[in-house]
């Protein structure tokens, strides 16, 4: 059985060779040809495939053999239903969907942690609500009829991941209402809008919606108690060994290293301890917190020197929003997808490769005081911009088609679920949990 320095060894091995174009071809033609057979037999898993060609594979012939397929699928409606959602609802993929997030009793607690009304509907306004992760959508079309609920809200799509050829994110093409979907990520944007569907992108994501005030530094000049920190799960795509490898080489001063996680993709904080036993990292004293509350993290986060997001790819990281309000510069790598490049700049921190990693954190120690992180976020991000930005898109549109808008919609925050900023800015009687019985499918 392997060691986890021998499963994570193999898994970075596999990460490089799929960076290999042939790997890549080889791969993203066995999914083209998947798709196509599935078509036949089971639609769903059939387009699913395609969009993975598209999404993943990275190779052009093949991405523009997959495209037009999957974009004349989800045009096409039955019975005033989307393709692709009647697919999708009649295959197993509802079932597993339910199984997984809500158990075999069927709690609904999961669905109602990224699920928020920000506008209530009313007789003469549409409302609006938001949802949260790109499975969790599935979860929301096995749940509820989409097509009710656009009659009387916009829908508002807050994705977990880069890459939003997903059939998670198609099945909302419509012609009933304009769905807006948060694309933090440019090529993201440029797809969605490329579909010129009811699908309207807006440049937030789920960073975007950092509490400010929560946020914040508490003293004028608080002591510094570490170096660096990290706030990420314990998972292999976070890239902690990239970091260890690089304080390998800055040797010249005794550093301090917090790691703020939780357990996920069966890794835990002692496979974290174990990577790190494998380089020789005497100089370097490591404090290892997990599962601790918002507070706690901005608490940390305001003693911290300089953060680090490392990842390659993922969604819109919240962790780096929350470390430049706490008013602490980042080190971010530089080729990262999932739009947080956007939020690094001469005032918030420093773009990174991994082979220069141990020297720009060298360069960050020195002069870190000489950032100004919060002051440009407090500018460009957190809830309050996004709650402007996304209530002046939705304005538009609704007074476009000819509908009232008097009542704008209310802030939320995501700490690290959805909530309101101010608690019950919604009555209890109007929000998610209330609304949704009327919905069910």
């Amino acid at each position: 059985m392997l060691g986890s320095s021998g499963s994570t060894a193999i898994a970075g091995w596999q990460k490089k060779i799929f960076r290999l174009w042939p790997v890549r071809a080889v791969v993203g033609l066995f999914f083209l040809v998947r798709g196509l057979f599935l078509l036949v037999f089971d639609q769903y898993q059939g387009i699913s495939s395609l969009c993975w060609v598209y999404r993943v594979s990275g190779v052009g012939v093949l991405r523009s053999i997959a495209y037009p397929i999957v974009t004349g699928f989800i045009s096409q409606r039955i019975d005033n239903e989307s393709h692709l959602v009647k697919a999708f609802l009649g295959s197993e993929a509802p079932v597993l969907c339910k199984k997984r997030f809500l158990g075999e009793a069927l709690n609904l607690d999961s669905m109602f942690r990224d699920f928020i009304v920000l506008k209530p509907s009313s007789e003469d306004e549409k409302g609006v609500l938001v949802l949260e992760y790109s499975q969790k959508f599935d979860l929301f079309i096995a749940l509820f009829d989409l097509n009710r609920i656009m009659k009387d809200y916009y829908v508002v799509l807050e994705p977990c991941w880069a890459g939003y050829c997903d059939p998670s994110i198609l099945m909302f093409i419509s012609p009933i209402n304009e769905v807006i979907v948060q694309c933090p990520e440019k090529s993201d944007l440029d797809f969605i809008s490329g579909l010129k569907s009811n699908l309207v992108p807006i440049g937030l994501g789920s960073s975007d919606w950092i509490d400010s005030e929560l946020f914040a530094p508490r003293q004028e000049k608080r002591l510094k108690e570490y170096d660096l920190v990290m706030v990420a799960n314990w998972a292999k795509h976070k890239n902690h060994r990239q970091l260890f490898k690089a304080l390998c080489q800055v040797r010249h001063r005794p550093l301090s290293l917090l790691l703020i996680g939780v357990d996920w993709g069966g890794r835990t904080d002692k496979d974290i301890v174990s990577e790190m036993s494998e380089y020789d990292l005497s100089h370097v004293k490591l404090e290892i917190k997990k599962n601790i509350p918002a507070r706690e993290v901005a608490d940390c986060l305001e003693k911290s020197k300089v953060f680090l997001l490392l990842s390659e790819k993922e969604g819109s990281n919240r962790a780096i929003v929350e470390a430049l309000f706490s008013d602490v510069p980042a080190i971010l790598y530089e080729k990262f997808i999932g739009g947080a490049k956007g939020k690094i700049n001469e005032r918030t921190g420093v773009l990174s490769s991994f082979q220069d990693l141990h020297s720009k954190i060298d360069y960050m120690l020195e002069g870190y005081q000489r950032f100004t992180p919060r002051a440009w976020a407090l500018e460009h991000t957190g809830s309050k911009n996004a709650t402007r930005k996304l209530n002046s898109l939705l304005k538009t549109i609704a007074e476009s088609k000819g509908e009232k808008w008097t009542v704008d919609i209310v802030e939320k925050v995501n700490n690290p679920n959805f909530s309101y900023k101010v608690k019950d800015s919604i009555p209890p009687s109007r929000q998610a949990r209330a609304i949704a019985e009327a919905y069910y499918r």
